[in-house]
């Protein structure tokens, strides 16, 4: 394993604690940790994460090329989702989406990216919205069915519950180093 990357997915309306959480954790776990930042480039926390992370260590996976282009840095790796190359995307949509078939086009390229941005994460941290559904909920629901440990930091939530987090996340991917050296 040579680097680590770490999932950071939630609302497209955060309120300041999120987003600033959001900037700080990808910032921090790319520039200092070495970790691979994967978003979705959406507005809200994915946008926040774009902005914090090392521009080099992101990877931005979206359901097609033209999806924000008006907030995706210059110089990530942008993932597109494709039916022919990312078919496992559009597939997840039927695993994980509770009424894929009511889905537009549209609404079913955005579902699929999420599989693209969680499937291969070490880690996801996750900012939902009140009700905890939408595209983030998906992402949650694609993580727990792939046993990749999931980090939720809701709104409102208080700064010893974010430092918790920050502390078990590195402790956790400590130990993912670890056993990849180990291997």
């Amino acid at each position: 394993m040579d680097e680590l990357a770490v999932a950071i997915i939630g609302t497209r309306n955060p309120d300041q604690r999120q987003e600033r959480k959001a900037r700080f954790l990808a910032y921090h776990l790319s520039h200092h940790y070495g970790c691979r930042i994967k978003t979705g480039g959406a507005y809200g926390i994915d946008q926040a994460a774009m902005l914090g992370a090392r521009i080099d260590m992101l990877d931005i996976c979206l359901p097609w090329a033209s999806y924000n282009k008006e907030i995706i840095p210059k110089g990530a790796r942008l993932i597109i989702a494709d039916r022919f190359r990312t078919a496992e995307w559009f597939e997840s949509v039927e695993n994980y989406h509770p009424a894929p078939d009511k889905l537009t086009n549209g609404a079913r390229a955005l579902h699929a990216r999420n599989f693209g941005v969680i499937q291969p994460a070490h880690l996801v941290i996750a900012f939902p919205n009140a009700d905890g559904g939408g595209g983030t909920g998906q992402g949650i629901r694609i993580a727990q069915a792939l046993n990749i440990p999931v980090m939720q930091f809701n709104k409102g939530a208080e700064s010893v519950l974010f430092s918790c987090m920050l502390s078990n996340a590195l402790l956790y991917l400590d130990r993912k180093k670890a056993d990849a050296i180990a291997a």
